[in-house]
């Protein structure tokens, strides 16, 4: 969960501080004049760090079914209850 919001924290404070100065992000009279970040890296890390993270968060709680004293039927049932989060 903490890396989930330090990523957040970092993408937010790209995405503000993208270009210098900061309202030529959506200024197009200061967008002329201004020096902003290829943002095509950024946001292919950024979806890639999303998606991976959204895997784990969902497989996690699948796994700990694994060691849990319930019958194999019941076991199945919340994994499929449990990975609906995915959709």
């Amino acid at each position: 969960m903490g890396l989930v919001v330090a990523w957040g924290l970092c993408a937010l404070l790209w995405h503000i501080f993208v270009c210098i100065p900061v309202q030529s992000f959506w200024t197009l009279e200061a967008a002329m004049t201004s020096l902003c970040q290829k943002s095509d890296a950024f946001l292919l890390v950024s979806g890639i760090t999303n998606v991976a993270t959204d895997v784990i968060l969902v497989a996690v709680p699948i796994i700990m079914l694994g060691y849990t004293a319930l019958p194999l039927q019941k076991k199945i049932a919340l994994a499929v209850v449990l990975s609906t989060g995915s959709l």
